[in-house]
């Protein structure tokens, strides 16, 4: 089924529901995954400069594309439940969700949607058009990593949070040489050190007070949420791990998602895909 912030003009065909019920037995409320929802909107500008004409969510790495890669993941750790949303200006976007996202779902007995994006919302401000209960997993289709996502789930619920960001540290290297000064006199010169910083890992879990603080159809981003959600006083949690992450927005970074997912192979289990 797709949904749009605006009347759809997708051929009938698309506009059906793709839930496939699996045989098992529902899991208890409590442990029950929530919805997820993919973020593969954006121009892809630089990925298109630097590797060809399709989308980065339709961009092979090691043969398989980066939207198939992370609903794998999220099929593979239990979350049956996926929304993929993507621009009006792709309808490439749409037509794989319709067909082959709809073909995983079925292995998986799980449901997927997709969300037309008709006019730019920011990172966060479509879960402002979504209709959705409870807590919302994201992960944007660019992030390719092996996070524990069941365990950021619960530590959003044992929390209490109004929303938790999964964190970990990242190296970047100083490309100057770094001086420590004392009384006007070099006490300690380092050549273009790396510092290790705790960066967001672009996955969040969204509670209900964090989605009703999004404004329907106002462009909102991640870091204005976060601060709008502090200075109501709400708590925001951090998820930190050392799980393999990368973040891939062109050819270069194609590249070196392959080297990581390659030298981490056990981590990064398809799961749910089949050729």
């Amino acid at each position: 089924m797709y949904t749009s912030g605006a009347p759809s003009d997708l051929p009938a065909s698309t506009n059906r529901d793709l839930r496939h019920k699996g045989e098992q037995s529902a899991p208890d409320e409590k442990q029950r995954m929530p919805t997820a929802v993919i973020m593969a909107g954006g121009r892809s500008s630089r990925m298109r400069a630097t590797h060809g004409p399709a989308h980065k969510a339709l961009v092979d790495v090691l043969g398989v594309s980066m939207l198939e890669r992370n609903l794998a993941t999220l099929f593979g750790q239990g979350f049956d439940d996926v929304t993929v949303v993507s621009s009006a200006d792709e309808p490439a976007i749409v037509e794989w969700v319709s067909a082959r996202g709809a073909d995983l779902a079925k292995v998986a007995s799980a449901k997927i949607r997709g969300h037309i994006e008709c006019e730019p919302l920011g990172t966060i401000g479509v879960l402002g058009a979504l209709a959705l209960d409870g807590d919302v997993l994201v992960v944007n289709v660019d992030n390719l990593s092996a996070i524990d996502l069941r365990a950021l789930v619960r530590a959003q619920r044992d929390s209490g949070a109004a929303m938790t960001v999964a964190v970990h540290e990242e190296p970047f290297s100083i490309p100057f040489g770094e001086v420590r000064v004392d009384n006007g006199c070099i006490v300690e010169y380092a050549e273009k050190p790396q510092r290790r910083l705790l960066v967001s890992s672009g996955t969040y879990v969204v509670g209900r007070k964090a989605r009703e603080s999004i404004e329907p159809g106002k462009p909102t981003n991640v870091p204005e949420l976060i601060a709008r959600l502090i200075a109501r006083g709400e708590s925001v949690g951090a998820f930190k791990h050392d799980a393999p992450w990368i973040d891939v927005n062109d050819d270069a970074g194609i590249r070196a998602a392959e080297s990581l997912i390659t030298a981490n192979v056990e981590r990064f289990s398809t799961g749910a895909v089949t050729r």
